[in-house]
């Protein structure tokens, strides 16, 4: 809680820069070349399709292979270290690369198989899309194409608690395709604002938001 609390104080105040004096941002055509970089503390994400998990299970240290479970439905709400780096041409193209990880807590499954651990999970992936600014305002869009990971312990709903039972564990490594949405804010010349969206074609939908570094080219 105390670190959303620092975020919250940081944005405010860099957000209040919007009000200040504009001068040094580069001004001339809506479309300017960039090398942006985006750090993105908070993300939440969710499902609205099936996803398929391997199953496992470990007892007394002795790790087994259940075979796959598939999960319909599913909240993620976390946070971690989410990374962008995006080159802008002059003409508004922009190619970057995502980078993710988060820790936090799943929730609202839709077949009983409840959180029992935090959820870790990491993404990788390449982008290309196009931008246009007016003034301060940046919209963006871009296809996305990568991996991602997740991995929770989980409570076996065809099993009841047992003391000093086995602990079952779901994991999947997914391929992912999908289009994102995003919009920055530039409050001075090197600071901007920013929050997007995505959906991939299987129905996993992504949102977050954070600050962009950006050196005008």
């Amino acid at each position: 809680m105390r670190i959303a609390y620092v975020y919250l104080f940081v944005f405010t105040g860099l957000f209040s820069q919007a009000h200040a004096e504009t001068t040094d941002i580069p001004t001339g055509s809506k479309r300017q070349g960039m090398f942006l970089v985006d750090v993105a503390p908070l993300e939440f994400s969710g499902e609205l399709g099936h996803q398929t998990y391997d199953l496992g299970s470990s007892l007394n240290g002795q790790d087994r292979k259940v075979g796959k479970q598939g999960i319909d439905g599913g909240m993620f709400y976390g946070g971690g270290l989410n990374l962008a780096f995006h080159f802008v041409t002059h003409f508004g193209l922009r190619a970057g690369v995502e980078l993710g990880f988060n820790f936090g807590h799943m929730t609202k499954t839709g077949d009983g198989w409840d959180a029992a651990s935090v959820n870790v999970r990491g993404r990788v992936a390449f982008g290309l899309g196009y931008q246009r600014r007016f003034g301060p305002v940046i919209l963006h869009s871009e296809t996305l194409a990568g991996f991602d990971y997740s991995g929770l312990e989980v409570t076996n709903p065809h099993e009841p608690p047992v003391k000093d039972g086995p602990i079952y564990a779901l994991s999947r490594y997914s391929a992912r395709l999908g289009q994102q949405v995003g919009i920055h804010f530039i409050v001075s010349e090197k600071v901007s604002l920013f929050v997007q969206g995505s959906v991939d074609i299987d129905g996993q939908y992504r949102a977050s938001a954070g600050l962009g570094i950006i050196n005008w080219r």
